[in-house]
């Protein structure tokens, strides 16, 4: 029954494929992944990681996309054309008294 699904790692969306790469990049096209040093550890929910990027880069929450909390870090999607805006303006935020220390994954 299920034997058509293909591999865990790949799947298809609407005719386009994208395939797990770790965790390095998005599987959103048009979006970047960027890592935080800060998770669950930290007490870190998706909501500090929105609210922390939108009012420090002055961008709305809506466009950001898919938001991964580990232990220790965080990767959180951008959209591509927002990503310099993000690192530059982000650079000053803290989230729970935390600096964000946003980087490239």
């Amino acid at each position: 029954r299920f034997a058509d699904r293909g591999a865990k790692s790949s799947r298809d969306f609407g005719g386009k494929t994208f395939r797990d790469s770790g965790g390095k990049t998005s599987h959103e096209p048009g979006m970047v992944r960027l890592s935080i040093r800060l998770g669950k550890e930290h007490g870190i929910r998706p909501n500090d990681i929105v609210g922390a990027i939108a009012a420090h880069a002055d961008i709305p929450g809506a466009v950001i996309g898919k938001i991964t909390i580990h232990d220790r870090n965080s990767l959180v999607d951008v959209p591509e054309n927002l990503v310099g805006k993000v690192l530059s303006k982000a650079a000053n935020a803290q989230i729970r008294r935390q600096p964000l220390e946003l980087q490239k994954a």
